[in-house]
């Protein structure tokens, strides 16, 4: 009774918080921000802050975007009983389909990231690629892949999908692929 659960604005201020802190990370020439689930909405909150507060420029560095089945547009899953049982839980309304605060994120986050074209305050280019899970019974497909243009397939379901037996799973030689795209890219 005496702790609250953090809404998704709370928890992107505490990545915000890290990512200028952190002393690898405040060093780093290129980093690849990395999402699973509720993780790549936080990073999308982040990222729509910054862009939104006028901080394009200090985004530069964030080569990429990988997000795993991450609930772009909501999850379908529960969501009666979610309303009902879990209305006071900040991080169900953003779950829910077509969620308002999800929304404005999602506009900032398209219009002024993945579709930008170079840098300035309001705007900073940030490829995006997302993947779904094959067999999510948790976030579909449709949800996972939204409208970003570099959506992609993995095998798995909602928590298999970035569980890695060997660094020859298909999660290990995907995430291994973009990070050396986005090294020799930049």
């Amino acid at each position: 009774p005496l702790r609250t659960i953090p809404g998704l604005k709370e928890i992107a201020s505490q990545l915000a918080t890290w990512l200028s802190n952190d002393t690898a990370v405040c060093n780093a020439n290129d980093l690849v921000l990395v999402g699973h689930s509720l993780g790549g909405l936080i990073i999308q909150r982040y990222l729509a802050d910054m862009l939104a507060a006028g901080k394009g420029r200090e985004l530069q560095k964030i080569r990429a975007v990988v997000l795993f089945a991450s609930p772009n547009t909501g999850s379908q899953l529960f969501v009666t009983l979610r309303r009902t049982w879990f209305r006071w839980h900040p991080q169900e309304r953003v779950t829910r389909p077509l969620d308002e605060e999800m929304e404005y994120i999602r506009r900032i986050v398209l219009q002024q990231a993945v579709y930008a074209r170079g840098v300035t305050e309001s705007y900073c280019h940030i490829k995006f690629i997302v993947f779904s899970a094959a067999s999510d019974g948790i976030v579909t497909p449709q949800s996972a892949k939204w409208v970003f243009p570099d959506a992609r397939s993995l095998p798995g379901d909602h928590f298999t999908i970035i569980r890695s037996e060997s660094p020859t799973s298909s999660v290990c030689l995907a995430l291994k692929s973009i990070l050396m795209q986005a090294r020799q890219a930049f």
